[in-house]
């Protein structure tokens, strides 16, 4: 959809204007107007235009909202063409351009492809704030390429924001471990449970409570009671004690103030009011004194001037006087170079006089050369008649010369057509080359659709081709490797698990014997200790000397025949008992290390039972985990993949999957670009057929011999379109030629009898001049035959001379009147001197003597002004003594007053005074201060009998009685609060046991607790399963758009970042998630991959607008064309950026329209400096 024209015809501050939109074949359009033209408007415009004039409008403030129309001719990807114009109000608001007849909103929806309001703000609307936040975004995603894919397609800058507040806002209501809201709910519900539970008690032991209540409270009541009397007495013993150090000093000055009864309180002021008078009467006597001398000394002087009365009286005249000397001297001056001037002007007369020819001699008076310029007068009416004679010469002549010449020119043009028109036969017409052409439009785009999609399949098998490198799979085909049946993740997950526990089997069973082995060892250390302490018998050793014992019974038995055996038998019999009693006395007092070491030596032979045992199981466990790893790795022989950990196996996979979607974006691809070829083969093919049955009908001039003819064999379409656009181009242009030769000629054969009467007319025209000029010049010019030129050189001679006239007869009337202004002058003068008294000479120029009264007048004026001065100056001074003398009456006054207030005869005598009522009024400050002390401690008892009060207490009595109450109030309080702590430990459990209306309350709480939880549960939900959305649709969106987005924004991003960087490339991290490098660029082809992360914000702001052009260009390669609205956002762009990106938007714009709006003119010099005149409009709003 492309917007032709946009009609405002009443929004906003616009009545019907139009924007015109129409210009092709790039249809980039740069909208400017200063601020408050109206550029907002026009976005605001466009919005309401396609979806609706928003309910509440800022726009109607000039028309009101009945009135408001915004309308639109719009043209479809099929060509059709919809004008609407849109209102606000009304049931029907789309209409047609006639503002009645209703359009079906239907056809405007058709026509945006089912792109909603926000949808087509978001995806095709640009302005500074969103490329800002963008490249914040791509900052904040740390290169994540899903998350900027899906930003720029979607033209959500705010994407990693919205995710924050997703989960954020999950969090704040429930997390695990945590203190959230929900987490709160649950801790509340189950508190309220268990108080429900708890709100129950049999009614004898509340009864008992009450009565215990009624008492503890009763003895609260009267502890209280006790405790404010006793806080009562302590308070008062404390203000006794506290008054104890005033009462003595309220004395002191007490009996300080009778002894100055009898002298009068004076006020504070007093003192300053005694010697400010004294200061006055003293310096205002000095003052009158002062005064009264300088007015003796004025009136003096006042008596000593004289006045001039005459002079004064004419100062007027005498300053006009004295004024016009500097004229008079400048007009004598004047009046010699007059003179000289005249002289010159009487010379060039005669000069010119000569020039025309007449003689006069150098001695003729100014009469004589005045007669002869009289008779050389002619009159205006023959001036201007000769005038015109002469302005008409040169256009007739020339008239007749070229109406000549073109009748000539006809002549030999019309001959010349008639053998352009023998040597040119007919030519056919280029129409039927014009419609292929037509058809089949320009192969550019054809051609580079072919390279982009022949390019994006390198790309993708390139792609390919690493990631089979990277899969390791070895010399197999790319078909094979997509189709590989790899395991399944339960198989994984499977082996997985089996590989771990048969691998944990095997460390708990080396744990096992490792921990055996090391008892084993300790068992051992413990037996030598035991044995190295002291060698005890053994079990054994007792048995063994029990059995020899009994052997040599047993022998004695035998030897009683033989005394000598019987007796060594009864030695051997008593040793061996000796021996076996000696076994037995040692391990009975040796007991405790016997068991001890029995029990260290029947361990030891368990655990080497335990160890053999352990051994068999940990070579069991090796068996079995031998046996897990041959199934994991005959799991992946099947596919012919060598196995690698599993994690290592889970990444391979989704390296294979990645393979596989960049195969199937491949697959897709090359069925594109075959399609395509298809098209340009067919496109050249019917391009050859129609060259070869035009080509015989070209234009072949008279005389031309073909050199070769054309070749059946069919080239490539781009050059079979030249050919056929050169073919037609020379058709056309030979058809034109002959449709232009025989118009010509027709002209010209229509215009020849034309040219021919006029060259007869011209020539008439000019004799009938030649005989009308002759007439005009007999008067004055004796040659008839001068041409004007010359006549009008006599002419303009003739005028001078008059001219130099009249300029000498105005000099000469100067010179007359300066000669009156100066006897004139001279009059005045003399005048005036005698009336002022002033001695002139006879002979004494006039000048001299309007100087001399200009003199007088300056000494009379100066005398004058002197006895003004002085007379102003004794009215001052009498003034001042008049204020003075009553200053000096006033301080006198005033002593004589504060005399009478201190009660002494003197003024001599008051500082003495000053001094002993300073003394009283400190006595009164401090009893008075004493007294306030007192009245605030004493609490309403009066001061003297408070005061008695504090002098019968002894002070040590005091604070021993204050020491005794405070302890005892200690005491009471302890008991009180005790009191106070049984009557609310019984209130809280009377509380509890009385709870009926409580559970009933806490019933309410748990089921409006139910709800909240509920709701707040329901939002949680909401949140996570929302956060899950966002996170699956960014990575479909990567896995589907990844590849083209990405081929586009590459070269994008190099043109925006000025050739700094090369492109992009996503890398694979060790977590299998996708994230995007910038390729810096590199004199020595280095490939330096930078973080997007570690990009400046500027580059960020490229980078995310190079995504977003990249964006719309594939968006546009599969849906509808919808119009690209920018709002301003190159502002933060440096120049060579932003011609950059307006090169971009120029570009897009062959595929779609592109409107940005700015008010900045720097914007708009930059696009006049740097873009083709046909691949941009300039549009300027009225301001």
């Amino acid at each position: 959809m492309i917007i032709e024209r946009l009609d405002l015809k009443a929004y906003g501050l616009f009545s019907d204007e139009a924007l015109d939109l129409s210009a092709g074949p790039r249809r980039f359009h740069l909208v400017y107007g200063p601020n408050e033209s109206g550029k907002s408007t026009c976005l605001r415009a466009i919005s309401a235009l396609l979806f609706g004039i928003p309910t509440r409008t800022t726009d109607s403030f000039l028309h009101s909202n009945a009135k408001l129309r915004v309308g639109a001719t719009l043209l479809g990807s099929d060509g059709n063409r919809l004008s609407v114009i849109r209102r606000k109000n009304g049931k029907t608001k789309l209409h047609a351009q006639d503002d009645k007849t209703p359009v079906d909103p239907a056809a405007l929806e058709q026509m945006l492809g089912g792109i909603d309001e926000a949808a087509f703000h978001h995806r095709f609307g640009l302005s500074h704030e969103q490329l800002v936040a963008g490249g914040q975004a791509v900052l904040e995603s740390k290169g994540e390429l899903g998350e900027i894919l899906f930003a720029a397609g979607a033209g959500v800058g705010r994407l990693r924001a919205i995710q924050a507040e997703l989960e954020s806002e999950s969090k704040e209501l429930f997390l695990e471990r945590g203190k959230k809201r929900i987490n709160a709910l649950l801790s509340e519900l189950d508190e309220k449970r268990k108080v429900v539970r708890e709100l129950q008690s049999p009614p004898a032991e509340y009864q008992s409570l009450k009565r215990q209540l009624a008492d503890a409270e009763q003895q609260s009541r009267e502890l209280a009671d006790q405790r404010t009397r006793l806080a009562q007495s302590l308070a008062k013993q404390k203000a006794f004690r506290e008054a104890h150090g005033i009462v003595p000093v309220w004395r002191r000055h007490k009996a300080e103030l009778e002894t100055l009864a009898a002298l009068p309180t004076l006020d504070e002021d007093f003192a300053a009011r005694r010697r400010e008078a004294a200061a006055n009467r003293q310096t205002y006597q000095r003052l009158v004194g002062q005064l009264r001398q300088e007015i003796e000394t004025l009136q003096t002087q006042l008596q000593s001037c004289a006045v001039d009365p005459a002079t004064i009286e004419n100062e007027a005249e005498i300053v006009a006087l004295f004024q016009g000397i500097a004229a008079r001297q400048a007009a004598s001056k004047d009046q010699a170079n007059l003179h000289r001037v005249v002289n010159n002007r009487n010379r060039h007369l005669r000069e010119l006089l000569r020039d025309l020819d007449i003689d006069i001699p150098d001695d003729a008076t100014n009469d004589d050369v005045d007669s002869v310029v009289a008779d050389l007068h002619v009159s205006d009416a023959a001036q201007v008649r000769i005038s015109e004679l002469a302005g008409d010469c040169e256009m007739l002549r020339q008239q007749e010369r070229d109406s000549q010449e073109s009748l000539q020119a006809l002549r030999k043009q019309l001959a010349e057509l008639e053998d352009e028109l023998e040597r040119h036969p007919d030519v056919a017409d280029p129409g039927m080359i014009e419609s292929v052409l037509s058809e089949i439009g320009p192969p550019g785009a054809l051609l580079d659709q072919a390279d982009q999609e022949q390019a994006i399949c390198r790309d993708l098998q390139s792609q390919c081709e690493r990631l089979i490198g990277e899969l390791r799979l070895g010399p197999i085909s790319l078909d094979d490797a997509a189709r590989l049946q790899l395991p399944t993740a339960a198989e994984i997950d499977d082996h997985d698990q089996m590989l771990s526990d048969r691998t944990r089997a095997v460390d708990d069973a080396k744990k096992a014997l490792a921990n055996l082995q090391q008892q084993l060892h300790d068992a051992g250390e413990r037996l030598k200790r035991l044995q190295a302490d002291q060698p005890l018998p053994t079990e054994q050793e007792l048995v063994q000397s029990r059995e020899t014992r009994d052997q040599w019974v047993d022998q004695l038995d035998q030897a009683r025949s033989d005394e000598a055996m019987f007796q060594a038998s009864t030695r051997k019999v008593r040793q061996s008992i000796r021996t076996a009693d000696d076994v037995v006395d040692t391990i009975r007092s040796h007991q405790k290390q016997v068991a001890e070491r029995a029990s260290a030596t029947s361990d030891l032979a368990r655990i080497k039972q335990e160890i053999t045992a352990a051994e068999s199981a940990l070579e069991q466990a090796d068996v079995s985990a031998a046996d897990a790893s041959r199934s994991w790795d005959q799991l992946w022989q099947r596919c012919g993949v060598a196995a690698g950990k599993v994690r290592e196996m889970r990444t391979w996979i989704a390296k294979h999957q990645s393979f596989v979607e960049k195969f199937r974006s491949l697959e897709t691809q090359r069925g594109r670009l075959q399609s395509t070829e298809s098209r340009i083969g067919r496109n050249a093919s019917r391009l050859a057929h129609t060259l070869q049955n035009a080509w015989s009908t070209r234009p072949v001039a008279a005389g031309h011999v073909e050199s070769a003819g054309f070749s059946d064999a069919p080239g490539d379409l781009e050059t079979l379109h030249d050919r056929a656009t050169a073919l037609r181009n020379e058709l056309a242009t030979a058809v034109a030629n002959l449709d232009q030769i025989r118009r010509k000629r027709s002209e010209i054969q229509a215009a020849l009898p034309a040219a021919e009467a006029k060259y007869e007319s011209n020539v008439a025209k000019r004799k009938q001049w030649d005989s009308d000029w002759k007439r005009a010049i007999a008067s004055f010019a004796t040659d008839q035959e001068a041409s004007p030129s010359v006549i009008s050189m006599r002419l303009k001679k003739i005028a001078k001379l008059f001219e130099e006239t009249r300029e000498r007869d105005i000099i000469l009337g100067r010179i007359r009147s300066i000669d009156d202004d100066g006897r004139s002058f001279a009059q005045r003068a003399t005048a005036i001197a005698s009336l002022v008294g002033l001695d002139c000479k006879p002979d004494q120029p006039s000048v001299e003597i309007a100087q001399a009264l200009y003199e007088r007048l300056q000494a009379a004026k100066n005398a004058s002004n002197q006895i003004d001065r002085l007379k102003a100056d004794l009215t001052a001074a009498k003034t001042r003594l008049v204020e003075d003398s009553q200053v000096l009456e006033a301080a006198a006054g005033q002593l004589a007053q504060l005399c009478r207030e201190a009660g002494v005869d003197d003024a001599d005598d008051l500082p003495g005074v000053e001094q002993k009522s300073a003394e009283k009024r400190l006595a009164l400050q401090a009893i008075a201060r004493a007294e306030e002390q007192l009245a605030l401690i004493a609490g309403g008892v009066a001061v003297q009998e408070f005061a008695e009060q504090v002098e019968s207490h002894d002070l040590v009595e005091l604070e021993q009685e204050i020491q005794n109450l405070e302890e005892s109030l200690q005491t009471l309080n302890e008991r009180w609060s005790s009191i106070e702590q049984q009557v609310g430990a019984l209130k809280k459990e009377l509380s509890r046991i009385d709870g009926d209306d409580r559970a009933a309350e806490l019933n309410q709480d748990l089921q409006l607790l139910y709800g909240t939880i509920q709701r707040e549960s329901q939002q949680y939900a909401k949140l996570r399963i929302a956060s899950m959305i966002l996170q699956q649709s960014i990575e479909h969106y990567r896995s589907e758009n990844e590849s083209p987005v990405l081929k586009i924004a590459c070269q994008a991003f190099e043109e925006l970042t000025c050739g700094r960087y090369a492109g992009l490339k996503p890398e694979f991290d060790d977590k299998g998630r996708s994230k995007l490098f910038g390729i810096a660029a590199s004199p020595a082809e280095e490939e330096n991959l930078v973080p997007v992360d570690a990009m400046s914000l500027g580059t960020a702001d490229a980078l995310y607008l190079a995504m977003r052009l990249a964006s719309l260009e594939h968006q546009l390669s599969a849906g509808h064309a919808i119009p690209v609205v920018i709002d301003d956002c190159l502002i933060q762009l440096d120049d060579e950026r932003t011609i950059a990106a307006m090169k971009r938007f120029s570009k897009l714009s062959e595929r779609t329209q592109v409107i940005l709006f700015t008010h900045h003119q720097h914007l708009i010099d930059l696009a006049q400096s740097s873009l083709d005149p046909g691949h941009y409009h300039l549009h300027r709003l009225a301001t």
